[in-house]
């Protein structure tokens, strides 16, 4: 396992209890193209495509810019009555 998939892990984990329905998902689909872009720059081995970006900069940040609004939309729902937390 990488460095980068266990940084993930651990920063979900953390938030796990504060985000709901969805959120900690876009959550974790948002850190994983944010790190992909960044991991790209170390890779030697793909060429340039487009602008100075590899391939895999320019699939990370259509994902980013497709997972993101979602990422603020979901979290700043209000949580369901089904996952409320009573008491």
């Amino acid at each position: 396992m990488s460095s980068s998939a266990i940084s993930i892990a651990a920063v979900l984990w953390r938030l796990r209890k504060r985000l709901h329905d969805g959120a900690l998902f876009f959550a974790y689909i948002v850190m994983f193209a944010v790190l992909r872009f960044l991991l790209f720059f170390a890779r030697g081995d793909v060429p340039v495509v487009a602008w100075g970006l590899k391939n895999g900069h320019l699939t990370a940040l259509a994902i980013l810019f497709v997972a993101l609004p979602w990422f603020i939309t979901v979290a700043r729902r209000p949580p369901s009555r089904r996952h409320a937390v009573v008491g």
